[in-house]
């Protein structure tokens, strides 16, 4: 019985120690992964940049590989030039950063900012906590 009690506490222990049976494995959603420090491919977190609307919005990478801290370059570039009044039409772009043409997506039921580039990258901003 000894053994039996010393096996069932070890298990107990060792699911604990990876979450199972804790109240930290029902709380909410994973966190988010910090963002990469370089280079990125498809579904990669690129990290946070503030939209031109002063909304906090995470970079993902949707294709290709990319440099991270050029794609938030280009998304801060193409923030500015909306705030300037850069943007076509109803300032959603598409605006022409170096390689990239970026622009936003009005749907007001999910609105999200995408840039993509010449040669085959493509991003999109959510918007975040």
């Amino acid at each position: 019985m000894k053994r039996i009690v010393g096996t069932t506490a070890a298990t107990l222990a060792a699911l604990a120690t990876i979450g199972f049976g804790t109240a930290s494995a029902q709380a909410g959603p994973p966190p988010i992964a910090p963002p990469a420090p370089g280079q990125a491919g498809p579904g990669a977190n690129c990290g946070f940049v503030t939209t031109a609307a002063h909304r906090q919005e995470m970079i993902i990478v949707e294709a290709g590989t990319v440099f991270c801290p050029r794609v938030r370059d280009v998304y801060n570039q193409y923030f500015r030039a909306l705030a300037a009044g850069r943007g076509p039409g109803a300032g959603a772009g598409p605006i022409q950063i170096d390689e990239w043409t970026c622009s936003t997506n009005q749907d007001i039921m999910a609105p999200f900012n995408r840039c993509d580039s010449k040669f085959g990258q493509r991003t999109i901003g959510q918007f975040g906590p």
